[in-house]
């Protein structure tokens, strides 16, 4: 499941249980939304995510490639063992912002926007 949430200058995708190949295409949509909308600031909640298959991974650098063409970020939230293993093994790790809590998202967000 994915629920979507917007601020002003960004937007927050929680999802949750399994980013398989189904979830990921819902996820993409939107995400493409969103882009079309204007935002290019995301917040990526895993917090709840029990399982991140490789369509999933391929989702994530996709949009994130996309996004940052036009200035933006996705950073992501609260990442579990399992999930955040394998945001290792693929060296995401490297490539994004890895943050604990929505708050310091948030925070590190609106500093990013309002400077």
């Amino acid at each position: 499941m994915i629920k979507s949430k917007s601020r002003k200058f960004y937007s927050f995708l929680k999802i949750t249980g399994r980013l398989d190949t189904s979830l990921s295409i819902t996820a993409a949509d939107l995400l493409e939304n969103l882009i079309e909308k204007g935002t290019v600031y995301i917040i990526l909640d895993l917090s709840e995510l029990t399982f991140l298959s490789s369509p999933g991974v391929k989702m994530i650098e996709k949009y994130n490639s996309i996004i940052e063409s036009l200035g933006g970020e996705i950073v992501i939230v609260g990442a579990k063992r399992f999930v955040n293993d394998v945001l290792k093994l693929t060296g995401m790790d490297q490539k994004y912002r890895i943050i604990d809590t929505i708050d310091a998202a948030e925070l590190l967000f609106d500093n990013l926007v309002l400077s």
